[in-house]
């Protein structure tokens, strides 16, 4: 790394739109994850993970998924910047196990050779980031519903 570069990293890092952006995002997940947690009672919710400028989410589980070792993310990725829906499994063994369940489903892009979820579903692939009531519901629901059709292709 050159002086350069850090010359350039610094200063989007102190007055960039970068840091600003994040923020915005990380906001926009703490008042989802809170609009989630009160309006759905059927799901567990877990604390939120900024990342490092690749993912921020939070988890979401009931006893059935508990129960097999998985749990689902509501997620920002912040290299498309769309909003997403995932079912992994709590270790790497179990996930292996649900990548490879999921393979056969519409839910599982065969092209995709990302190996950190099962399988997943976009939610919004070009959101608002808006906090009003009606915009985190349609986020909640659509990410409810797509843990409902994850929660549909698991047969034991």
């Amino acid at each position: 790394m050159n002086r350069k570069d850090i010359e350039t990293y610094t200063a989007q890092v102190n007055h960039g739109v970068i840091p600003r952006i994040f923020r915005t995002i990380v906001d926009f997940m703490e008042k989802l994850r809170r609009y989630f947690d009160t309006v759905i009672y059927d799901y567990e919710v877990g604390t939120i993970t900024e990342g490092f400028l690749d993912y921020t989410y939070f988890s979401f589980s009931d006893d059935f998924l508990k129960s097999r070792g998985l749990k689902c993310l509501i997620l920002i990725d912040h290299s498309v910047l769309d909003i997403e829906t995932w079912i992994i499994g709590k270790s790497k063994r179990v996930n292996d196990e649900y990548i490879e369940r999921f393979s056969k489903t519409p839910l599982r892009d065969k092209e995709d050779l990302n190996m950190r979820y099962a399988a997943r579903v976009i939610v919004d692939d070009s959101p608002s980031f808006k906090t009003d009531i009606e915009y985190m519901a349609f986020v909640v629901d659509r990410a409810t519903e797509a843990a409902a059709s994850f929660k549909s292709y698991i047969n034991d």
